[in-house]
């Protein structure tokens, strides 16, 4: 990291102030801070990056979308959710919002998270499933894209009280995790488990809490708070 601010250096007096070449040099290095969660010098080589591509880009071109996408992922880690709407409609102003460009399935993604963290679930719901829709016809089949957006449809379909449309956007999500090994694969169980409670199917919930309980104690410490709460959750359904 103590190199970086040479090498930018270099770049910028081996370019022009205008040369594209610096908007990738920007870009790279705002993705570096961003794996080392320092958003606030992100956000200041994306603004470097945009200012060169406003002015050397036509509008339309895509790599202006790429970078307001990148703004949207950045704002909606700092919670700043009007930021982040705004960012994500600039990306989707060079977009054919037809096109099965998975690109736009990622963008909405973004879109489809900042409604739900501001408790906006119809419009959530409606910006995951275009993402889902989009996803598979390009055939991003990316493990992980899937598993969020399932998991996050599940959670507003449990929330509107549509509990079998829950169940199977989570049991959709459930194989690619094990699949995989995803980290969250634990937190499906729970979810699965606390659905069927709802439905008062406790048999079934029973034993997907006690899945989630199991893969949970290969993963962690037996005293995490975690694990202290689904048993919670077992002994509140299934008091001896």
């Amino acid at each position: 990291m103590e190199y970086l601010p040479k090498i930018i250096s270099s770049a910028q007096q081996s370019f022009s102030g205008k040369n594209p070449i610096l908007t990738v040099v920007y870009r790279i290095y705002g993705c570096i801070y961003h794996r080392h969660n320092n958003n606030d010098l992100v956000l200041k080589y994306l603004r470097k990056c945009l200012d060169i591509q406003e002015r050397t880009l036509p509008r339309e071109h895509f790599h202006l979308s790429l970078t307001y996408s990148l703004f949207g992922s950045v704002y909606l880690e700092q919670e700043n959710y009007t930021e982040t709407y705004n960012s994500c409609q600039k990306a989707l102003e060079n977009i054919d919002s037809s096109s099965d460009n998975p690109f736009l399935a990622e963008i909405m993604e973004i879109l489809g998270e900042c409604h739900f963290k501001k408790n906006n679930y119809s419009d959530a719901m409606n910006c995951f499933k275009k993402a889902l829709d989009i996803g598979i016809k390009s055939k991003l089949n990316e493990q992980h894209f899937l598993i969020r957006i399932y998991r996050r449809l599940g959670f507003i379909c449990s929330v509107e009280e549509g509990y079998a449309n829950s169940l199977d956007y989570y049991k959709k999500a459930i194989p690619i995790a094990e699949e995989c090994n995803h980290p969250e694969l634990f937190l499906l169980y729970n979810l699965s488990g606390l659905t069927y409670a709802l439905m008062h199917d406790y048999e079934a919930a029973f034993q997907y809490l006690e899945k989630s309980l199991e893969i949970t104690y290969k993963i962690l410490l037996p005293n995490v708070p975690y694990i202290q709460m689904v048993e919670e959750h077992k002994s509140m359904l299934f008091p001896l």
